[in-house]
């Protein structure tokens, strides 16, 4: 079943289109083809590369500093990484875009990280 794209602008963005961090992969990447990646970070290999920079801060530091588009796009790439190998998340990797998905839920709901 193919994921309809919805794109949903940072300030359109309500705590209610955010997954919960218990979520499963579906909703998560339904949610993350909410926002274009390629289109913010000018690409495949510059959302790649900042997806790849914000899984290295959150394996050294366990924290996501970042601007909800930055969190956003790296989600999306993580979406599209998922679907071009064909499969779904698990372990360390899924717990980085559970990890995403709070960060932009905390910016969402306008709360301090």
């Amino acid at each position: 079943m193919a994921t309809a794209w919805v794109d949903i602008p940072n300030e359109a963005l309500r705590v209610a289109d955010v997954p919960d961090i218990t979520a499963g992969w579906p909703e998560i990447a339904e949610f993350a083809l909410t926002f274009d990646g390629y289109e913010y970070t000018g690409g495949q290999s510059g959302c790649a590369s900042l997806a790849e920079w914000m899984r290295d801060d959150w394996r050294d530091m366990h924290q996501l500093l970042a601007h909800p588009s930055e969190l956003r796009a790296a989600l999306f790439y993580e979406q599209r990484r998922g679907r071009w190998t064909d499969t779904d998340p698990n372990g360390a990797y899924l717990r980085f875009c559970r990890a995403l998905v709070a960060a932009i839920a905390v910016l969402v709901k306008g709360e301090p990280q």
